[in-house]
This record gives C-alpha cells, structure tokens and sequence, in this order.
C-alpha cells in the first residue's frame, strides 16, 4: 500500500525530495566562502591542541575551557581531511548537515510532514548555523548530539529497548565530553521525564529506571568534574562574557532569527505555534523544557555567579524555537497565505545572509601574517600580546623560526602597570619592534600612555580584531 501511495505522489512533492532539496541547499550555503576569512584565535585553540595526540589533547583540554571530545574528533579528522581552513572548518560543516536531517526526523515524529519539512528549512538557511557550521569549534557538535540524545530518549519512552536505553546513555555521555552545556540538555530530559512520571504517562518503575540512566550518565562525568571546577575559574576571569540581563533569552532568539524583521515574525509564529501545541501535552512539554532549560537556567546561574552564558551556547535551543515557529506556519489553512509565508521568510533570510558573506567579522590573521612577511627585515622583532594568541592564532599561519617573536606580559593576559614595563624593555633594547595586539585586555589604556605616545610609530595598520604597529626607538 505504501509503494502504491508513493508511486502516485509526484517526486517533486514526496517528503524525501524536498528534503533532499533543503539539505543541499543548507550544505552549499554552509560550504560556500568556506575558507574565505582567515582562522580565528579560538578556531586556531582547536586546530592546534586537535595537532596533538589524544592522550595529550586530554591533557591539554583539561587547561582549555571546554572538555577533550570535539578535539579527539577534529584530530582524526584532521588526519583525514588535513588541518587547512577548509579541511578543519568541513567537521562542523557535516555535523551542522546532519542536524538538518534530524530536526526534520524530530520534527515528523512530533507532528506531520508539513512542519518537519519547515522545520529543517528554517536551520538549513539560518545565519546563525551557518555562521557556527563554518567555524572549527564544537557547537555543531554539541547540536547534533543534543538532537540525538532527544530523539532517542523519545524512542526509548516508545520502543522500552534495552539497545536504544544504551544509545541514551552513550549519546549523553558524549554531550558532557563535548560542552558543558550538554548540563542543560540532560536537564531538560529529567524534567521531561518527571513530567510523564507526574502526568501518569509511565509507571513508578520506568520512572526510576530513567532516574537510575540519568544518574549513570552524570556519574560518567565523575572524572572529568575535579578539572570542571577548575574550568570554572576562567569563567570568573572572562572579559568577554557580559554578565546576562532580564532580556537576553529574547536577544538570543533575536540571534538565531539573524534580522528584526524575523524576529518580529518569527516571535508572532512561534506564539501561535506554542499555541497550537498545547493541547498537545506531551509534546508541548517536551518542546517547551527543550526550548527553555538551555536558555534559562544558565542565565539564572549567571545571576548567582559569573557569567557563562553565550548566544552560542545556547545553540541547542534554536531548534525547538524553528519547530514552534514551523508549525505556526505549517498549521495556516490558506494554502496562498502559506506559500506568502514562506517566501517572506526566504526573501528576508537572504539579507542577513548577504551580510554575512560580504562583511569580515573574523580576525585577520591570515593577512597580519601576509603583511610581516613582505615588511619584516632581517633583524627586526615582532613582539605579540600575549603568548596564547601568538601560540594559537599567528603560528597557525606563520613557520616555525620564520620570525624573531617576544611576547608581553610573559605570565599574564592581561597589561596591568607591573608588566607594561617588559614591553618597555623590549623597546629600549631593540632598535625597531613590530608589535601586534589582539584581545588586549588593557583597562587602563597603557598602552596608549605608556608606548604608543613616547615612541615613533612608523606605521599603524588595522586589521579585523588585530591592531598592527612599527615602533622606532629613537633614543638608541
């Protein structure tokens, strides 16, 4: 009966085409200027410890930020596909490919195919994704697994398989090894699952069962959690993580939507989705806590302690959010109210995308690079803000022994009035420096004070996220 019904739909409306059609176009826009900008510090920090052998990569992550997971992948991809921009950024390429494929899975096994079809078109062209799909960090892989971990923890609650339990646990096991967040996603599980307990949708003993899973997984986690606290300390020292406020789950939405005239109507659609949903229990839960643990509780966390939440981290929590707003689109009985629809979000997801193509946001590492091999002479020093961006941005790039580098401060991040005088050394001892400053963290301004107006600048360039100086000592 199946094959009776699929040879009378025309290929050009059966559900596998038009899925066929959207995560093509999601590749081709993901890989598209894929190695157009240059490797970035935090790519660069993959790139570099993922070089390492695994034992090493564990022992390197556990003085990183994040767990050793998405580095032991990227290593044996690596291997496979090289350490090039394109070679390391086409991971997260694939892996953002195959949460297309799995939201439309979700989506179809929540709803109907209308909704999972949208569902998947909405990530495949979302600015957001495209944007973490060409970077070399573990946020794709922190989606798909997220994905996974939902999807089979639905079909554990169905299936009551012993295989599939195990798949539950292993899935979510690896979450916590690739991001912290991965806390999150576990959380929005339990709670889910303290709600079928609660709404009577399973017995007492499944309900501990998937108490005893959950505590599995955690307990997995054990090794990891004396270095987790001391990860916690970065947290507490980090410039770049602005302490959230009562509006940011609506910034991070605006985020994932990429323009105001999106967010405006994706905010409209997901309502009326949320709306159309309720009734719906089970899914409406489900949706919601996913939707919701990922965004608040890390910022109610934030409220208490530092700050650990960015839009990027939250990524889990796009998709929920897509699937509300497909079915607000997908429930529409206008079939021309509809199709409008879905033009008006294609049309206006296209500007956000042109701007992200046609706008350098990344560091220009590539060129910095470029620019001192034509200008350095024999004898000049380069001395680079600190040693971690030298280490993991510049020497991506540049040979090794190519140049004669310093770096300043020797032991810290940031340039206080104790380590400003190494700068000042350096200057007086050698003739003529190149400096190069990236994530200065220089409150105080001293560079400004303390070198830039007692010395002659010979040259200043500007690059994305780089600042570029030729300094002459005149008084030697």
């Amino acid at each position: 009966m199946a094959k009776e019904l699929l040879s009378k739909t025309p290929f050009y409306k059966n559900e596998y085409f038009l899925l066929s059609l959207i995560l093509a176009c999601g590749v081709a826009l993901r890989i598209f200027h894929l190695s157009t900008e240059s490797i970035w510090l935090d790519e660069g920090i993959s790139i570099i410890l993922s070089r390492q052998d695994v034992a090493h990569i564990i022992q390197s992550a556990a003085n990183d930020v994040h767990p050793p997971l998405y580095y032991i992948v990227l290593h044996y991809w690596m291997l496979l596909f090289g350490d090039s921009e394109t070679g390391a950024r086409s991971l997260s390429v694939l892996l953002s490919a195959l949460s297309i494929v799995l939201t439309h899975k979700i989506a179809r096994t929540l709803f109907n195919k209308p909704t999972a079809l949208l569902s998947a078109g909405l990530l495949s062209i979302s600015v957001f994704h495209i944007r973490e799909a060409q970077e070399s960090r573990m946020y794709t892989l922190l989606l798909l697994l997220s994905l996974l971990a939902f999807h089979l923890a639905q079909r554990a609650l169905h299936q009551k398989k012993t295989s599939t339990v195990l798949l539950v646990v292993l899935c979510n096991c690896a979450l916590l090894y690739t991001h912290l967040f991965g806390f999150f996603t576990i959380a929005a599980q339990s709670i889910y699952l303290l709600y079928l307990y609660a709404s009577k949708n399973i017995s007492a003993l499944e309900f501990l069962k998937g108490v005893g899973v959950f505590v599995f997984i955690l307990a997995s986690f054990s090794p990891w959690i004396s270095i987790l606290l001391q990860q916690m300390q970065y947290f507490k020292s980090a410039h770049h993580i602005a302490h959230p406020g009562l509006l940011e789950p609506l910034y991070a939405l605006y985020s994932f939507d990429g323009s105001k005239i999106l967010f405006a109507a994706f905010t409209l659609l997901a309502a009326k989705g949320v709306w159309m949903t309720i009734k719906q229990k089970k899914e409406f839960y489900f949706l919601s806590l996913w939707l919701l643990c990922p965004l608040l509780l890390p910022i109610l966390i934030s409220q208490f302690s530092s700050s650990i939440f960015l839009h990027k981290y939250a990524i889990v929590a796009s998709v929920p959010y897509y699937i509300f707003v497909a079915k607000g689109v997908a429930d529409l009985h206008n079939k021309f109210g509809k199709a409008g629809l879905i033009t008006f979000v294609i049309f206006f997801s296209a500007v956000p995308l042109k701007n992200y193509y046609l706008t350098t946001k990344k560091e220009e590492w590539r060129q910095v690079y470029q620019h001192l091999s034509n200008q350095v002479k024999n004898g000049e020093t380069i001395v680079f803000h600190a040693k971690y961006v030298k280490k993991n941005a510049f020497d991506y790039y540049a040979k090794k022994n190519q140049f004669n580098e310093l770096v300043f401060p020797l032991n810290d991040k940031d340039i206080d009035s104790n380590n400003i005088s190494e700068l000042k050394d350096i200057i007086q001892e050698k003739k003529q420096i190149w400096l190069v400053i990236s994530h200065a963290h220089d409150d105080h301004h001293l560079l400004q004070k303390e070198i830039l107006t007692r010395y002659k600048i010979t040259e200043h360039s500007t690059f994305v996220g780089i600042e570029l100086y030729h300094i002459e000592n005149t008084e030697k």
